[in-house]
């Protein structure tokens, strides 16, 4: 068989394919990834005790907020990038743009904060400990992305392997 004939063969009775079904998996994927995150964070470290607190409840908001944007504009890229010539189609800085405003906000933060408390906003009190969860819950996030993004047929493989890691974590 000839190249010419090969290429016929396989461009004949071509159905267009279902341009939803990439995003609709990818949804699907994160919603079982933050269940599973969820869930092996409060086996492993408990729900917070002093949710009662409004400045504490309103920070933990503000974190929900943060990992919710970085994961939806990581869906949103992945779905481009996860297309064959998907990596023309957006730029990186999509990707980016929560880390970048919440960036923005801390450094706001820490220029209207006193002296005495930068060292405290900075590192916490509890950053080991952060240091070690955030790996150990994206654990059972990961994975699911990955399986996922396998099926898809992306041309630019470093962009699409970079960005799972974003989304899980």
């Amino acid at each position: 068989m000839k190249t010419d004939d090969l290429i016929k063969m396989l461009s004949t009775n071509v159905e267009p394919t279902d341009r939803s079904k990439i995003s609709r998996e990818l949804a699907g994927v994160v919603l079982f990834g933050a269940a599973t995150s969820i869930t092996i964070a409060l086996l492993t470290t408990g729900l917070r005790s002093d949710l009662e607190n409004a400045h504490i409840l309103y920070f933990l908001l503000l974190k929900f907020a943060f990992a919710g944007m970085v994961v939806s504009f990581g869906v949103f890229y992945l779905s481009r990038l996860s297309r064959p010539g998907g990596e023309k189609m957006r730029s990186p800085l999509w990707a980016t743009a929560p880390l970048v405003a919440f960036l923005a906000l801390a450094a706001f933060a820490l220029i209207a904060a006193p002296v005495v408390h930068l060292r405290t906003m900075v590192m916490g009190t509890e950053w080991l400990e952060c240091l070690i969860s955030i790996p150990v819950i994206a654990v059972g996030a990961f994975p699911a992305v990955v399986w996922v993004l396998r099926r898809m047929a992306p041309t630019d493989l470093a962009g699409p392997g970079a960005v799972p890691g974003g989304v899980s974590g």
